[in-house]
């Protein structure tokens, strides 16, 4: 019986869960956990090596799990399209969101969530930029791990929700339009909130919950403040609110606070309890990708060919009885049909040479075109000047006076291509008023009409004082 093992990395921890295959199902056997002060190479070894050498001598290889806020995840509705067109588009937004230079210093691991009754294509991404990756990748070389596949916590805690709602017999299949659901699960102090659609993580908030992860009463309240909050700015920011919230493994929560939690929302849903001895608990997203990998769902990895892989193992099963089906009927078809499929072909194929002449003429179109910047120095260099231009003085005046009485900025970051960076500390006569201040404050920066409104937010609270937070928003450049 093959043992599978998956490494998932997060903020100040690392953990290594076991699993064996039963069916077409996993196992999970055991889980541990480490403290880890960084993810520089170096750090990555002296916490790796002896793993290796205690726990991974039997094992082939280990499916690594990032829990990095430098992922960007996305879903998109595309007109009809071939899908290796639909591919080049998650490639280039991935680009886009990563601010990635070009296709080579990008991880993509696209997914084609479901195709529309009108033919559209729903496309699902995730994105990591290489230099991420690179120094974990040496850690593992030099520790002597053989890497199987790369994936975002966000992607395995989507897969791992919606397996939960198919065993609950709240989701059909994966084709099912119209309703969304979340998932939130705790780590390092750290909940993350993943807005799904499907199998696909499409937008992620992290919000902190300190100490209360291991005070269930205490996380109940905390969920029950910072759930709202979320689910509001997921309607303000133009996404499609969840119906139902499914609970990762590490949100403890007692019975009796489901209700307290559940808000406007219509259900909330416990992931199935993983059975096993030991101190740690794996989180959801380790369990789900063990779950994938037993089931040979193909959960599309980041060290991969960006691809839509094949859908399910058992629909491939139905297709090959199928094809031989049609090909049974083909030939019982009239001369004449045979023909006009011959005919149709025929025009296809001309209909796919005068499109890749035309790709030819686009491309020596856009070498005319580039040309004389390339060739004029000074037409270039007000080219980049006007790239440049950002409404700085006007983010400096707005954000300082957007700052209320009780919130004090000490940091104001930006340039031309980099994120903008707001840090300082919020204070309040109550907890409760300084979290409501600072959601304040976030939100009217957050609505600037020239910053990307999909802010990363980290939250914290300042020691010894009960009513501050610490809190850093960072935004992109709005680019259109």
């Amino acid at each position: 019986m093959r043992t599978l093992a998956v490494i998932e990395i997060e903020e100040g921890s690392l953990s290594l869960t076991f699993g064996v295959r039963v069916g077409n199902d996993a196992h999970v056997t055991r889980c541990h956990r480490v403290q880890l002060p960084d993810t520089g190479r170096e750090a990555m070894v002296n916490v790796l090596r002896p793993l290796a050498g205690e726990f991974l001598q039997d094992v082939d290889g280990v499916h690594v799990i990032l829990g990095d806020r430098r992922t960007q995840h996305f879903v998109a509705a595309l007109p009809k399209m071939p899908h290796a067109d639909a591919v080049d588009f998650a490639v280039r937004e991935g680009m886009r969101m990563t601010s990635m230079p070009n296709a080579a210093e990008l991880l993509v691991a696209p997914r084609l969530v479901r195709t529309t009754k009108g033919g559209k294509l729903v496309v699902g991404a995730t994105a990591l930029p290489r230099n991420v990756w690179e120094p974990l990748r040496e850690a593992f070389v030099a520790s002597g791990i053989d890497v199987l596949g790369l994936h975002s916590s966000e992607a395995c805690l989507a897969a791992g929700g919606f397996a939960a709602l198919r065993r609950a017999g709240l989701l059909r299949s994966e084709a099912r339009t119209g309703e969304r659901f979340a998932v939130v699960e705790c780590g390092g102090g750290r909940a993350r909130f993943v807005l799904c659609d499907g199998r696909s993580a499409v937008q992620v908030r992290r919000f902190m919950v300190g100490t209360a992860e291991n005070n269930p009463d205490a996380l109940a309240t905390q969920l029950a403040m910072e759930l709202p909050r979320t689910v509001e700015w997921l309607r303000e920011s133009g996404h499609q609110a969840p119906t139902t919230l499914v609970l990762g493994n590490r949100v403890g929560v007692p019975e009796e606070s489901l209700d307290t939690i559940r808000g406007d929302l219509e259900r909330v849903v416990r992931a199935p309890a993983v059975t096993m001895t030991g101190a740690f608990v794996p989180s959801l997203a380790s369990v789900a990708l063990l779950r994938e990998i037993a089931s040979g769902a193909q959960l599309p990895s980041l060290l991969a060919t960006p691809r839509f892989p094949p859908r399910t193992a058992w629909l491939r099963t139905l297709w090959l009885p199928a094809a031989v089906a049609a090909g049974g009927l083909l030939s019982l078809i009239a001369i004449d049909q045979h023909r006009a499929t011959i005919a149709a072909r025929g025009r296809i194929a001309e209909t796919l040479e005068e499109r890749e002449a035309v790709r030819e003429r686009l491309a020596e179109a856009n070498v005319l075109i580039r040309t004389p910047f390339q060739s004029d120095a000074r037409i270039n260099q007000l080219a980049m000047a006007l790239g440049m231009r950002r409404p700085v003085s006007r983010l400096v005046a707005e954000v300082a006076n957007g700052a209320t009485t009780n919130v004090l900025l000490d940091g104001l970051q930006f340039a031309s291509d980099d994120r903008v960076v707001v840090t300082g500390v919020v204070t309040g006569g109550t907890r409760s008023a300084a979290l409501s201040t600072l959601a304040d404050f976030a939100t009217f920066v957050r609505s600037l009409p020239y910053l990307d409104p999909d802010a990363q937010e980290d939250v914290g609270e300042v020691i010894g004082q009960t009513n501050q937070f610490r809190f850093r928003l960072s935004m992109a450049w709005r680019s259109t």
